[in-house]
């Protein structure tokens, strides 16, 4: 009986060994996938922070290319920064959703780039 014994353990532990890669390569997936969660996948979408002050400067930037290419009277800037996302492309993407507001300003008697060192 003894003998018998062994040979079972033994039998098992053989067919535990023979499993043990397939179980390693399942761990190592799921390492894997728990690693590349928290980091920034090329061509993947992030949500950013729109309360970044970086963001509200592009914001002041793109208010002089919408003013220059709109025919509004008066002069357009940015009120708030409402959605912010960016995209690893070929370098970093940022997307914007951006409130604007009209100002009291008549177009040509004054410029965004004079207040925000155009």
């Amino acid at each position: 009986m003894q003998l018998d014994r062994n040979l079972v353990l033994k039998q098992n532990s053989v067919e535990f060994s023979r499993k043990m890669p397939d179980l390693a390569l399942v761990v190592a997936v799921f390492a894997f996938a728990a690693v590349v969660h928290g980091q920034v996948m090329p061509g993947g979408v992030m949500k950013q922070d729109p309360n970044n002050p970086e963001y509200m400067k592009k914001a002041w930037k793109a208010s002089i290319t919408l003013n220059e290419e709109s025919n509004f009277k008066y002069l357009m800037v940015p009120i708030k920064v409402v959605k912010a996302d960016s995209q690893v492309v070929a370098g970093m993407k940022y997307t914007f959703e951006i409130l604007f507001g009209q100002s009291e300003c008549n177009k040509g008697s004054f410029s965004v780039g004079d207040q925000h060192g155009r």
